[in-house]
């Protein structure tokens, strides 16, 4: 069901530019956006009888459309200054899009008409593991998905040093414009905050297999290795003012500060690892150095992590200690070795795994998704 939203001003400009850009939005799959400049067009749609789930109107044509509106109907005054003698909901009409459309789906929850699963309105999962051949990619490009299918608006963000996502993403059509990837995107985010949630609605590539929103590689390697806990906290943040309501983050292999930082925001943390010794080895080091280095943050951080076993084997059990969450196993599938594109990595079996683990998080529960 797509909500349907009411929005009357004026300024016909104005009211093109919002339409373009909740159609380039996620929201554009939630809501039915209808706008009015002229009031007899207003009055006569709430004549009609058809659904209306929320109006935002300027002062004198809200006011010329309230004996017309439903006593069920929410609204909110469009206004260029917030006034504190105003009993009304107010929303400033001179803000940066993505604030407003979060001021729309503000009122829209508080009428209990749309759910969040977090305070910020979004759940950033973080793939991890201090080996590499474990399937973070795989795995979190399927995360993604079973997210879409639910019905939430997934982002895919590779953090990778070297990222190879693209030999699974592959080159779409249909997209936003590239414009330069994680690099420009980070430019943006620097130089023009405000704007940036904007500009990535316009640019972020949505792919039609994986159906995740996704930004291209770094254009320069050199904003990848420079990249700090406070980049990362900004790249989030304005990805989550986009409307993009479930963030898929790949880091690598590393355990620094950055990446401290980045387990500290996440929602929860996937950590994969599988019944290979060398990458047993490698994920206690990795995790008993974090605890060494930043005892404090890694205490709080710990509830946080989901061991994920990437590659389930019946006749080699995975043991994890007492103290780890083992919340999947997933099956290894071997012809997969050697798949490049999307399509080549479709199996219902894996896909059922991810998408009851999805499950289970949506719901709080620590379930485990086994396949054998």
């Amino acid at each position: 069901m797509r909500y349907q939203i009411a929005v009357a001003v004026r300024e016909a400009e104005y009211a093109r530019r919002l339409v373009e850009y909740v159609r380039l939005s996620p929201f554009a799959e939630k809501w039915q956006l209808l706008v009015f400049t002229q009031p007899d067009a207003l009055i006569r749609h709430l004549q009609s009888g058809y659904p209306l789930d929320l109006l935002a109107a300027q002062p004198p044509l809200l006011e010329a459309a309230k004996p017309y509106l439903p006593a069920n109907v929410p609204s909110a005054s469009l206004v260029a200054n917030l006034r504190t003698e105003e009993r009304m909901p107010q929303l400033l009409q001179y803000q940066p899009l993505p604030d407003l459309l979060r001021g729309f789906a503000a009122m829209l929850e508080s009428e209990g008409l749309a759910r969040t699963d977090s305070a910020g309105g979004q759940t950033v999962v973080t793939v991890c593991s201090a080996a590499g051949r474990t399937g973070k990619t795989t795995f979190a490009l399927h995360l993604a998905q079973a997210a879409a299918v639910h019905n939430r608006q997934p982002f895919y963000l590779n953090l990778e040093q070297w990222n190879g996502s693209a030999v699974q993403l592959q080159p779409v059509s249909g997209g936003g414009e590239a414009a330069g990837g994680l690099s420009q995107l980070l430019y943006e985010v620097q130089a023009n905050a405000e704007k940036a949630a904007e500009w990535l609605v316009k640019h972020a590539v949505r792919h039609p297999y994986w159906r995740t929103a996704y930004m291209d590689s770094w254009s320069n390697q050199e904003d990848r290795t420079t990249l700090g806990a406070s980049h990362i906290s900004s790249l989030v943040e304005t990805i989550a003012k986009a409307g993009y309501d479930y963030i898929v983050i790949e880091a690598d292999e590393r355990m620094d500060d950055s990446k401290l930082a980045l387990l500290e925001l996440s929602s929860r943390v996937a950590w994969l690892t599988n019944t290979d010794g060398i990458t047993h080895s490698k994920n206690e080091l990795a995790l008993h150095y974090a605890e060494q280095q930043w005892p404090e943050r890694f205490q709080r951080i710990k509830p946080k992590i989901e061991w994920v076993n990437s590659q389930a084997d019946v006749r080699h059990p995975l043991v994890l200690p007492p103290s780890c969450r083992l919340s999947a196993e997933l099956p290894d599938i071997r012809q997969w070795r050697h798949a490049c594109a999307a399509q080549s990595l479709e199996s219902p079996l894996y896909r059922a795994a991810v998408e009851k683990l999805f499950t289970a998080w949506a719901k709080g529960g620590m379930e485990v998704a086994a396949q054998r």
